[in-house]
């Protein structure tokens, strides 16, 4: 896929990365070189490239991200930094850099504190202590203007399963969690070739095995 090939493109510019279904994660920055095969990727294998971060880059690493067009490229960069107001207070989110808040945004986050530094929010049930907490959350992200993503830790499907409900309320999707473990606990909604496939069971479509 391209983000395998971009990954690998990466390493042989001397770019510490990984990769799992989902994003591709840099635990370094290069200069200019990377940027160029970024641009030959996105544009040879016509693939949407979402970069989480992990809360590696630093503050100058950001600043040179936010004002090059390329970063724009990225349908997301997750959490680009360590958590914290000291570190996403240097974020401008009128750049062109899709800033999105993972860690930054938990159930006592205040969006208003995000709303200049962030285009994006990441909201996971497990942060915000269920469906009618984010149902709430939902709400106030759409009035501040974000975008959101409906996301998961790595969890059983009776969390995808619930997260999967909020699916049409959303811009974008990471609930393969339960992809990720080999004793998942339940039946319910799933996630295959990228697409949510929910279930047709009644409630929130979950069967404990």
């Amino acid at each position: 896929t391209g983000k395998i090939l971009l990954s690998i493109a990466a390493q042989r510019l001397g770019v510490k990365v990984f990769w799992d279904a989902k994003n591709l994660y840099y635990t370094s920055l290069q200069d200019r070189a990377l940027q160029e095969e970024i641009k030959q990727q996105t544009a040879d294998f016509k693939k949407e490239i979402a970069l989480d971060a992990n809360g590696s880059f630093s503050i100058s690493e950001c600043k040179q991200l936010e004002e090059n067009p390329l970063s724009a490229q990225f349908t997301y960069i997750e959490q680009p930094m360590k958590t914290g107001i000291s570190n996403y207070s240097h974020l401008n989110a009128s750049k062109f850099a899709n800033w999105m808040a993972d860690e930054d945004c938990q159930e006592q986050t205040k969006l208003s504190d995000l709303k200049s530094h962030y285009k994006t929010i990441n909201i996971k049930l497990v942060k915000t202590g269920g469906l009618t907490p984010a149902l709430e959350l939902i709400k106030e992200a759409r009035a501040n203007d974000f975008k959101i993503m409906i996301g998961c830790m790595t969890e059983s499907t009776v969390g995808i399963s619930a997260g999967a409900v909020l699916v049409p309320l959303v811009d974008y999707v990471d609930l393969d969690g339960a992809n990720l473990i080999a004793n998942d606990i339940a039946f319910g909604s799933t996630i295959e070739k990228g697409k949510v496939l929910l279930s047709e069971k009644v409630g929130l479509g979950i069967s404990l095995k």
